[in-house]
């Protein structure tokens, strides 16, 4: 901050100064040189008359003068009367100038104002402070538009204007001066109004910039940004690892959010971070000093800092004590002033000041300011407040001015009909036969079952035991809650629709609950209603050709009035737990397991034990201990009382709840095993259940490898843009990151692949690139041709309905996770199905696999995944146990084929990401992605020109994906029947958010849906001229469009808006 003694120097300083000064290199002229910008402000000349009208300024001459300024004389057009002005440029020293201007009025004109306008754009804005009249008067600029007239001081000598970042702009001379707010005109900006006196004005301005000093952590900083060993209780920086550190950080001076930093080298062995954490975190103390040099006139702190497993409340405090033992109290509030390091966002007083992405995830720093109530402070103390959390402080500097954060001013904003958001015309009905109309991958498997059980080959593929040279790929959704319980015609309905989707798969999920019967004494009964309507739902899905998967516990509680021994000795425990830890709890599993599997289902005529159809099944859904085990306190409790008991049996010293001791971690791997591997025998042995076993199907790492080695197959979890929940859980508003994934190195679905096990089936039962992303359409290319890459063996996406009203309203909105009401999600599954199931994106024939040691438990091991996420992007990724004979795989560790090498090489030098089947390539610079096999072939991008192979986009107007897709069988090349897709967006209409940013949503919106209106050229090098039918969301022709041969190549000019009611895509035939 300037203080006002400095003032009155300046205000003598209005005559030439002498020397070798330049104008500031900041200095922009427009052409016509009648307005200029000057860092973000934007400086104009007007003369007002007659009213209102403004005087036309045309420039006659620019001329240097001798004292390296700048002369500019103007023509001025009063409605056919002529006058003239000048402005003259004086430089002075550093970022400054003084200018002079004269605008006479000519005779015959109807005089009114003449003013210099500066123009502020509201984020930079944060006071006005005139010298008026011998006194000194403040404005603080509005967050809010009240008014137009803010403020008018009539007598001013000078003043300052404060910027956001700690800037200022001081000018002397005197003018009225007058401060309006341009959002009365729609304008985002604010308007500083300097009045001629009399013909003239003569003005000095100069930009200041504030005083920042980094401050060595020395003897503060207490963690690494680099942990070796995840979970050891000692970090470094979050203790999850290497796959999930900051290691990527550089040492050295680092400049975010107009802030600037020196991170610490650790080259040395020093440690570069202050990390305080929870108590029930354990890897950090709850709080660190940091003492400040002497004398540092600091009136601000900045930190670089970011925060882990955040809470919705207070984070901590910042304790700050001042050379008279006074002591302020700063509260560090999330989604204000600091957020989680993953993902990183932008708030009002953390914006984000360095990206990164290590094996796990895009991660990110946060640049805060906190402006001080004192001055020279001599310490300052980091003090957690949530049992939960992390605070992680990378850098800490200070600032010899109160510094204010560029405010984003929010405008709310609601979803509506425009010129780029049309109506949509979607009635989830889809025509049969129609180019949309993808049940035809259904069947060569219809009905499903008819090849008998399906089984795993050695390559952990899946076929048939009466077909064992047929492949099967499973693709599919998730049918949830009372959207599986249906009466037999809207069952009908359904299955029709999901067949046209071309889901050839089908997982229950949040079904136990209205599974079990609601009063019967028994508590393994099964409600009679609820059971017919699930056995005539299977009995259409397997007619159709779709199998199915489900969890035999996903989240069903126990009636009122019943308990278990261990919940009321660990009431918060959870039945998954007690399911797995007591022998009543696993009793409780076997009998519903029991009633379920033991069922004839009428419409079959087979029990569910017996049921061909059914792919595979899930023990207990997400029970991975590893994962939930430190979240729930009586959890801690229960185990750290049975290892105990471990520790006395096997005479076992090291009795830390901790994961990185290998003795408990081996006692919770083995403990779930042994569970799990109980329920597998039940299942076999009791029941007669063939069908695949699996379990521990969330957040995968190196411990859950050994723990799913005991399986029949590998299955997980992942999202892009999930939801996070500021105020309550699961209800509004949620908050959104609205990225795409492609800059991000497509950490979905590769980050979960890492987690296969090699010669077992790898399933991901749950994904999702959430509504209401703005980049959902990439996932069907993604998903699609990284999964067949990879040679996965099933897909779900999650989920398409938990509500049985919403498969079939009319009224509703886009609710998050379900595509049962989103096109977007629905035509990229089409994509999906295209590239995984058909098959037309090819396998990786290289297969690299990262070892888990046979002596395993033998000493302190990292359990995170290692850093071969980008590997996967080129060639087969995957888990090798010790001791497993894997032909045709080699380590990670050692790349011997020069293809895969060198390509790798080029990924971490251009950041593109070639296959090596050459079918898929990732630009994560550009933010583009192509798929380009012989039947099919997509691009994703931005905007502008993107080219596949006989696929080419250009002129591309908005975020969209692109897909050409041969109906027949055959190659583009060959084909008469071609499927284009062009999909851009779809919101509901209604939709609130509290920012035109559309990172926090207020409620789903309602009918009608609006499609984002896409432009695009499309061609494709085919020879012979086709037919074009652009097709409605259900598959029928909604008219035709003209297309036309350019040398090699058939073109025709997109537009998903060019028909009332929006179109899906385009039918090209021959």
């Amino acid at each position: 901050m300037l203080f006002w003694k400095t003032i009155p120097a300046l205000l003598v300083c209005t005559g030439t100064l002498l020397g070798g000064n330049a104008l500031p290199d900041s200095l922009k002229f427009s052409r016509n040189r009648d307005s200029w910008r000057w860092h973000k402000l934007k400086f104009s000349i007007e003369s007002r008359y007659d009213g209102w009208k403004g005087g036309k300024f045309t420039l006659r001459n620019d001329n240097e003068t001798g004292n390296g300024g700048r002369l500019l004389k103007f023509s001025v057009d009063y409605a056919g009367v002529s006058g003239e002005a000048q402005a003259e440029f004086i430089p002075q020293p550093e970022d400054a100038f003084q200018l002079r201007l004269a605008s006479p009025w000519p005779e015959r004109v109807k005089q009114g104002l003449r003013y210099l306008s500066l123009e502020l754009p509201l984020d930079e804005a944060v006071s006005l402070r005139v010298r008026n009249g011998g006194k000194t008067e403040e404005l603080r600029f509005p967050a809010r538009f009240g008014k137009m007239e803010l403020a008018l001081f009539s007598r001013s000598e000078g003043g300052e204007i404060l910027l956001t970042g700690g800037y200022s702009i001081t000018f002397t001379g005197k003018a009225a001066v007058y401060a309006q707010d341009n959002r009365k005109f729609n304008r985002q900006s604010f308007s500083i109004r300097f009045w001629f006196n009399g013909d003239e004005l003569d003005l000095n301005f100069r930009r200041h910039s504030p005083a920042m000093t980094p401050v060595p952590l020395d003897g503060a900083a207490n963690r690494s940004f680099c942990d070796e060993y995840a979970n050891d209780g000692r970090g470094g920086w979050t203790d999850q690892g290497s796959a999930n550190d900051l290691r990527t950080l550089p040492p050295g001076p680092l400049t975010g959010g107009g802030m600037k930093f020196r991170i610490v080298d650790e080259s040395s062995g020093v440690p570069g971070a202050i990390v305080v954490a929870g108590g029930r975190r354990g890897f950090a103390p709850a709080e660190a000093e940091l003492n400040l040099p002497a004398g540092n006139n600091a009136r601000s702190v900045l930190l670089l800092h970011a925060s882990a497993w955040t809470p919705k409340k207070r984070l901590g405090v910042l304790e700050v004590t001042y050379p008279d033992t006074s002591v302020e109290n700063i509260d560090i509030i999330p989604g204000r002033d600091i957020g989680n390091w993953w993902g990183p966002d932008d708030f009002a007083n953390a914006k984000v000041a360095w990206r990164s992405n290590n094996p796990e995830t895009p991660v990110g720093l946060y640049a805060s300011a906190f402006p001080l109530s004192g001055k020279n402070p001599i310490r300052v103390k980091f003090r957690i407040a949530s049992p939960d959390a992390a605070w992680m402080i990378a850098a800490v500097t200070l600032a010899d001015r109160p510094l204010q954060l560029p405010a984003r001013t929010p405008h709310p904003f609601t979803t509506a009909e425009n010129r780029d958001w049309i109506k949509l015309d979607f009635r989830r009905n889809i025509t049969p036969a129609s180019p949309l109309d993808f049940s035809f991958l259904l069947v060569p498997f219809a009905p499903a079952g008819k090849f008998g059980r399906v089984v795993a080959a050695p390559d952990g593929s899946l076929t048939f035991e009466k077909a064992p040279g047929k492949q099967f790929r499973a693709y599919g959704t998730n049918l949830c809650d009372s959207a599986i319980y249906l009466e037999k015609a809207d069952a009908d309905r359904l299955v029709n629709f999901l067949a046209a989707q071309g889901y050839n798969s089908v997982r229950f999920h949040h079904h136990d609950n209205r599974l079990r019967h609601p009063s019967s004494p028994d508590p393994a009964a099964l409600d009679p209603k609820a059971l017919d309507q699930l056995d005539y739902l299977t009995a259409r899905l397997i007619e159709r050709g779709i199998y199915l998967t489900f969890d035999f516990y996903t989240s069903r509680k126990l009636r009122t009035g019943e308990t278990l021994p261990i919940l009321q000795k660990y009431p918060k425990l959870g039945l998954k737990f007690a399911m797995e830890l007591s022998p009543e709890g696993m009793e409780n599993w076997k009998s519903f397991a029991r009633s379920w599997m033991l069922h004839r289902n009428p419409y079959t005529g087979r029990t569910w034990a017996e049921e061909p159809a059914i792919l595979f099944a899930n023990l207990v859904n997400e029970d991975t201990a590893t994962y939930s085990l430190f979240s729930n306190p009586d959890a801690v409790r229960c185990y750290t009382e049975l290892f105990a008991a471990y520790c006395d049996e096997k005479k076992i010293a090291d009795r830390s709840i901790s994961f990185a001791n290998p003795a408990f971690s081996r006692f919770v791997i083995e403990r779930q095993q042994q569970a799990t591997g109980e329920m597998m025998r039940f299942l076999r042995q009791e029941l007669g259940v063939k069908f695949l076993l699996t379990s521990a199907n969330y957040n995968g790492n190196a411990l859950t490898t050994l723990l799913r080695d005991a399986y029949d197959a590998v299955d997980d979890h992942g999202y892009h843009n999930h939801p996070s929940f500021p105020e309550s859980p699961w209800s509004h508003p949620h908050r959104f990151g609205q990225t795409s994934t492609i800059p991000a190195e497509a950490p979905l679905p590769i980050n979960l692949v890492r987690g296969r096990i090699f010669g077992k089936p790898f399933f991901v039962t749950e994904f999702n690139f959430c509504a209401p992303n703005l980049y959902r359409s990439e996932s069907g290319p993604l998903i699609g041709a990284y999964s067949a890459l990879q040679n996965c063996a099933g897909l779900y996406r999650f989920n398409f309905s938990g509500n049985r009203r919403r498969l079939f309203s009319d009224k509703e909105g886009i609710v998050v996770f379900e595509s049962v009401n989103d096109p977007i999600m629905q035509l990229a599954d089409r994509i999906a199905g295209i590239f995984f199931v058909r098959g037309d994106v090819s396998t990786a024939k290289q297969w690299y696999a990262w070892q888990l040691p046979a002596d395993y438990w033998s000493k302190k091991r990292d359990s995170g995944y290692p850093d071969i996420r980008r590997l996967g992007l080129i060639a087969g990724i995957g888990a090798h146990p010790a001791g497993k004979p894997l032909p045709g795989v080699e380590s990670c560790r050692n790349i011997r084929d020069t293809a895969v090498r060198k390509r790798l090489e080029l990924f971490q030098k251009s950041g593109t990401a070639r296959s090596i089947t050459d079918e898929i390539e990732l630009d994560s610079k550009a933010g583009t992605f192509r798929v380009m096999t012989p039947r099919s072939e997509s691009v994703t991008l931005s905007q502008g020109a993107l080219r596949a192979n006989r696929l080419a986009v250009s002129g591309a107007d908005t975020f969209q994906t692109i897909a050409a897709i041969a109906l027949d069988d055959r190659p583009l090349a060959e084909s008469r029947s071609i499927l284009v897709l062009q999909i851009s967006n779809v919101c509901a209409s209604g939709e609130r958010y509290t920012d035109t940013d559309r990172r926090q949503q207020q409620n789903y919106g309602h009918a009608p849906l609006l499609l984002r209106r896409a432009k695009a050229k499309i061609s494709l090098a085919v020879p012979g001229v086709f037919q074009i039918a652009a097709l409605d969301m259900q598959g029928d022709v909604a008219g035709t469009l003209p297309g036309k041969r350019q040398g090699e190549r058939f073109e025709f000019q997109a537009d998903n808006g060019a028909f009332p009611g929006g179109i899906a895509g385009y039918h090209l035939t021959r």
